[in-house]
């Protein structure tokens, strides 16, 4: 090696060929790193698939979604959040191996939260004609989330929640084990107090000289799942147990979370800031409404909470009290989900 010649004068030939060679190994590492990053989205991608088909075996175990993320949070020592996302990779791009190359994961991961699938979509396409980083990208999106014009062609949803107020006492007539089952909502069931009912159907349901009297509701129309509730805890912003009167004399308690919304991380002020909002809301409230909308990935189901602090009058809260997921994002104490 020492007898080799110093590498002054290089000519022109051996001056190409360092070029060509520094080229390709430039465009190997190039073709390593984009087949990294597939191989990275298609591995959180098959995650997702294994965590949601576990949930789906366990839906009956109540907060089990909370305790299985913790779990293998610990034990793979992956942030949570990732494992939040592939599961929504998973819902939200069934033919992951058809993604265009230039959305990695990291795209991937802030695309999945935007719930609105044709704002999605434009930045889909934004991302892969500007061929924007996921640096890039992210600091798109935050000016997306304030409000600031990114693409004539994104449409910024309206800020607001979109409501529809529940009419209480709707149920549904359910056939279940041969009889006729009122489904109370919570996947509670009660037998029919009315045996000559055999159709299915969605009735509303008055109280008369502790006798039920069932109304039959127009064909289309479906049952809102609208409760009178009880606090029993704040657990943070956008999560409280109640206690929960279904009708017919029977109650639950549900840890919900609310309705299209996500609160700051307790841990954090602002998070701290939204719990306190909350308690200082429903404190002193002689009951609530709430207006179920079936279960997030954790089993927890998702409700609209109306309250008024001098309320006793149970229907007119439902239609006239105040809307408590909304007051959060007007506020600033939590952002739409």
């Amino acid at each position: 090696m020492d007898n080799l010649p110093a590498l002054v004068n290089v000519t022109p030939e051996e001056q190409a060929l360092i070029e060509i060679i520094r080229a390709e190994i430039e465009q190997g590492k190039a073709r390593a790193r984009q087949a990294m990053e597939q191989e990275t989205k298609i591995t959180y991608w098959k995650v997702g698939a294994h965590i949601r088909e576990h949930l789906l075996h366990n839906k009956d175990r109540a907060d089990y979604g909370t305790y299985l993320y913790k779990l293998l949070s610990e034990n793979l020592a992956i942030n949570r959040s990732d494992l939040y996302r592939s599961v929504q990779l998973y819902n939200e791009y069934p033919e992951i191996v058809g993604t265009c190359r230039q959305l990695t994961w990291g795209h991937l991961r802030v695309l999945v939260a935007i719930p609105e699938k044709q704002v999605r979509q434009a930045f889909e396409e934004k991302i892969v004609h500007e061929n924007l980083s996921v640096t890039q990208f992210k600091e798109l999106i935050k000016r997306y989330k304030r409000g600031v014009p990114t693409n004539e062609n994104i449409v910024v949803p309206e800020p607001n929640l979109s409501l529809v107020r529940g009419k209480p006492w709707t149920y549904r007539l359910r056939k279940m084990g041969g009889q006729m089952v009122v489904d109370l909502g919570f996947r509670i069931y009660i037998k029919s107090p009315l045996p000559v009912q055999e159709k299915e159907a969605v009735v509303q349901v008055a109280k008369e000289n502790k006798k039920y009297h069932f109304t039959n509701q127009d064909s289309g129309v479906d049952p809102h799942y609208t409760y009178k509730a009880l606090l029993v805890e704040v657990v943070d912003g956008d999560t409280v147990w109640l206690n929960i009167d279904l009708g017919f004399n029977t109650w639950t308690t549900q840890k919900i979370r609310l309705r299209g919304i996500d609160a700051f991380e307790l841990g954090t002020s602002a998070g701290q800031s939204a719990k306190d909002y909350v308690v200082s809301r429903l404190k002193g409230c002689k009951f609530l409404a709430v207006k179920t909308y079936g279960r997030d990935k954790f089993t927890r189901y998702l409700v609209d909470i109306f309250y008024a602090k001098q309320a006793t009058d149970f229907e007119r809260l439902t239609q006239k009290g105040k809307f408590l997921n909304e007051e959060l994002l007007d506020k600033g104490l939590a952002e739409k989900y």
